[in-house]
């Protein structure tokens, strides 16, 4: 797989990244929706992938930093989830995790996650770096 290939190119502290986690992925990608192929790499093919889409808006949250998955906690999920090990109050406040923003206070910092855990709306993409001079973001 070219992802893999890619995974496997990369280290972090001097230690390369283990490109099994990315088979143990796939399986599990797998299991949510078989007719997925590894040469599924465009957005066109992957919205064809109705129940994957469906995965997609129902059990994560996909931002520009972060990709979470939260379980449903309902017994009748399609997907299969494990019934939760939070109580059900818990579960319904559990937050996904808040994209990194800069701090407003102290220059060259970010905003820690006590401060952003939990925050509605999202940071202006103008702070991204990927977004950095492109027009209609003001600096």
């Amino acid at each position: 797989m070219l992802l893999g290939r890619l995974f496997s190119r990369l280290k972090l502290k001097d230690e390369s990244f283990c490109v099994c986690l990315l088979m143990t992925m796939w399986r599990h990608i797998l299991q949510i929706d078989e007719t997925l192929m590894p040469g599924d790499t465009t957005l066109l093919q992957v919205k064809k992938k109705g129940l994957y889409m469906d995965f997609l808006k129902t059990h994560c949250n996909e931002r520009d930093y972060v990709f979470s998955v939260k379980t449903c906690g309902k017994d009748s999920c399609k997907f299969g989830c494990a019934e939760p090990r939070l109580s059900a109050d818990v579960l319904s406040k559990l937050h996904s995790l808040p994209d990194p923003e800069p701090s407003r206070t102290e220059p060259h910092h970010y905003s820690t996650f006590a401060e952003l855990y939990g925050k509605a709306e999202p940071f202006p993409d103008q702070f991204y770096p990927s977004c950095k001079g492109k027009p209609g973001n003001s600096q």
